[in-house]
């Protein structure tokens, strides 16, 4: 398939005499893109299939070293076995399902600070940086596992709310990301089994006193910095301790 797709759209450039340099650049991309969705779009669908059990047992093992294994929220999640199993399984079992695979260009913007975070984004290949804005050095690169935006699910609309800043995050070399929406969160905590997980979101965001974006200009940026540092260090002691 993907030769295929790829041959006609060489054929397309070349019809076009489009420049050798550009030419690779596009061939390099839609590669990347192609390749990219088919495996999220043969996972998903090898997902759906899986017995339930199955699926939160792997569910359960990305939480320990794959895909979940950095988003501090879901220890919030107790992990207590039941006789109907384990709820943060079963909830992560739940996100497998729901997630949407997005590809970024090298030196593109995924996520601005001047924008609401609307969903949880975890970062499958490439890399990403974070920036303060206006700033052109990144605070630091986050790679695969790692994710942003996930204190969105909890009424937090800033991007890099997890580390109480705000931030702009740009796509450092060719970035696969999987996400889940917040839309499609809440509607997974309205099921009575996430009634619990619902209700201590609830109490999270009415206590969390979340920066205006009119009042952003207000922090300097040397006290984000600062800020930024030593969450991502409580953050990573956090995981290490898993």
């Amino acid at each position: 398939e993907l030769d295929d797709h790829m041959e006609s759209m060489l054929l397309i450039l070349k019809e076009n005499s489009v420049p050798a340099e550009v030419e690779k650049k596009l061939a390099s991309w839609m590669r990347f893109q192609f390749s990219g969705m088919q495996a999220h779009t043969k996972t998903q669908d090898m997902i759906q299939i899986l017995p339930v059990a199955l699926r939160e047992l792997l569910a359960g093992t990305c939480y320990y070293s794959g895909l979940f294994s950095k988003i501090s929220l879901l220890d919030l999640v107790a992990d207590d076995e039941d006789e109907e199993g384990s709820l943060r399984r079963k909830l992560l079992g739940e996100l497998m399902l729901k997630m949407s695979a997005h590809f970024y260009l090298a030196k593109t913007q995924v996520a601005s600070a001047l924008d609401k975070a609307d969903r949880l984004m975890i970062i499958c290949t490439g890399s990403v940086g974070v920036f303060l804005p206006k700033e052109d050095k990144p605070l630091r690169i986050l790679y695969p596992k790692d994710s942003f935006g996930e204190t969105s699910l909890m009424g937090d609309t800033r991007w890099a709310g997890v580390w109480g800043i705000q931030a702009d995050f740009v796509a450092m070399t060719n970035t696969k990301i999987l996400s889940v929406s917040v839309s499609d969160f809440q509607e997974l905590t309205e099921v009575p089994t996430f009634w619990g997980l619902k209700r201590l979101l609830e109490a999270l965001a009415t206590s969390r006193e979340a920066v205006p974006l009119s009042r952003y200009d207000d922090v300097d940026n040397e006290e984000r910095r600062a800020a930024f540092r030593w969450i991502w260090l409580a953050r990573a002691l956090l995981c290490d301790a898993r």
